[in-house]
């Protein structure tokens, strides 16, 4: 199993996206990709920034004001995607991303023994009973296609769509088998699904606007006064 907990995940990527690397006051400059797709002109003046917060990873634009961040253990807000796709970030390797994500989310939480649903056993267990649903072989597919490949023996499959479409889903388990703890499901096949975890929809983290003396200080750090 990759090892998701020694960095921060979204921070990586767009260090690897922006080539761009910290200032003295820890926020790494680069011209910001939101400011076109809302309504203000193409950012020349590398007014976007990102970086560490504690564990999170936040991200700003003192241009356009667009505001995201994301925390190990949440899932990606719907404006930590956009900033990435906008700069540069393929359909596929956001999807990827967000695959490990959710597996972040998943070991970091605890709980008591569930119910699992119905139908579910490994990945492998299924391949090796020789299953050709092509359900199955796209996750297998996709679980495949990481580097190194994730252990098809560490997650999960049902073709009984359980009432919740998910056959659709690979699932990841915390505990084991004969005594679950939780589950948390992916739509790795329909993206357009929401996930799902043993207590059911999980919703997506909101982003709040930043306030205007948030703003100024951000400025001050990047920037300095001079610049406005």
């Amino acid at each position: 199993m990759n090892d998701f907990l020694s960095s921060n995940l979204v921070h990586e990527a767009l260090r690897n996206l922006t080539n761009a690397r910290p200032n003295n006051s820890g926020w790494s400059s680069f011209n910001a990709p939101c400011c076109q797709h809302r309504g203000h002109s193409r950012d020349t003046r590398k007014r976007g920034g990102f970086k560490l917060d504690g564990e999170t990873v936040i991200y700003n634009c003192f241009n356009c004001q667009m505001k995201a961040g994301w925390t190990p253990g949440d899932w990606l807000s719907g404006n930590m995607e956009k900033v990435l796709s906008w700069a540069g970030m393929s359909a596929d390797a956001l999807r990827d991303l967000k695959f490990n994500v959710g597996m972040v989310k998943h070991r970091m939480e605890h709980g008591s023994a569930v119910l699992l649903p119905d139908g579910l056993q490994s990945v492998m267990t299924w391949v090796e009973a020789g299953e050709h649903d092509p359900r199955l072989i796209g996750i297998a597919t996709f679980l495949q296609s990481f580097d190194p490949p994730y252990d098809l023996r560490q997650f999960y499959w049902t073709p009984d769509d359980n009432g919740i479409a998910l056959d659709t889903y690979v699932v990841a388990l915390m505990g084991d088998m004969d005594a679950p703890k939780g589950w948390t499901a992916f739509p790795c096949l329909d993206p357009e699904q929401p996930h799902r975890t043993h207590k059911g929809v999980t919703p997506e983290p909101e982003d709040e606007e930043p306030t205007q003396d948030e703003i100024d200080k951000l400025r001050a750090y990047v920037f300095g006064d001079d610049e406005y």
